[in-house]
């Protein structure tokens, strides 16, 4: 019989991550969240089904201690990395803290998955990496041109993240852009969020 594969989700309780849990234990994934619960408590995910399948770690991803033990002590296929200091505004508020978790703590959580033998690493990179473009349309081969310390340092990632891929490391990063719509951990200052929530206050 074919095992669940596992799922070692960063920031899993946040905006996306907590939606993402969600569908992946509505597809009988073993799930494996780790977040410092700032923004959310570990109750977030009472109501989830498959409960059985997820494991919590309340904990930062610049404690490389417990990353190591988080792979030592399960068999993990899959890292989903959605843990960051998010957005431009919140990385230019302590540049320190951002460059510990959004890029050194990356690289170390990258470097340990791959010591470990995980088979897939995709991380949420962002849209911003390409800066500001003349071209109508922004395509993936554009060169990177990011002007935040955010856009910068996920752009530094994707490089990274590139050169670990081979036969036995799949890498993908993500460039989204502003993501928007409901979550259990909903955010107010994305900007679809932002102008649906005040039509829906002031009719307008």
């Amino acid at each position: 019989m074919k095992k669940n594969k596992t799922i070692f989700l960063t920031g899993g309780a946040e905006y996306v991550g907590s939606v993402l849990v969600k569908k992946l234990l509505q597809n009988n994934y073993k799930v494996i969240v780790l977040d410092t619960f700032w923004f959310a408590p570990t109750s977030i995910f009472d109501d989830y089904p498959n409960k059985k399948l997820l494991t919590i770690y309340k904990g930062d991803m610049r404690n490389y201690t417990l990353i190591s033990d988080i792979f030592k002590n399960n068999n993990i296929d899959v890292v989903i990395n959605l843990a960051a200091v998010s957005n431009d505004p919140c990385s230019e508020l302590n540049p320190i803290i951002t460059r510990e978790i959004n890029l050194d703590a990356t690289i170390n959580l990258i470097d340990t998955a791959k010591k470990w033998g995980v088979k897939r690493f995709i991380t949420a990179s962002s849209s911003s990496v390409y800066g500001v473009k003349k071209e109508s349309e922004v395509k993936e081969d554009m060169k990177l041109e990011p002007i935040t310390l955010y856009a910068k340092y996920k752009a530094e990632i994707e490089k990274y993240l590139k050169e670990k891929n081979d036969n036995n490391f799949t890498t993908v990063a993500i460039r989204s852009a502003t993501v928007f719509g409901p979550s259990p951990r909903m955010r107010l200052d994305l900007t679809v969020n932002m102008l649906t929530a005040q039509a829906a206050e002031t009719k307008k």
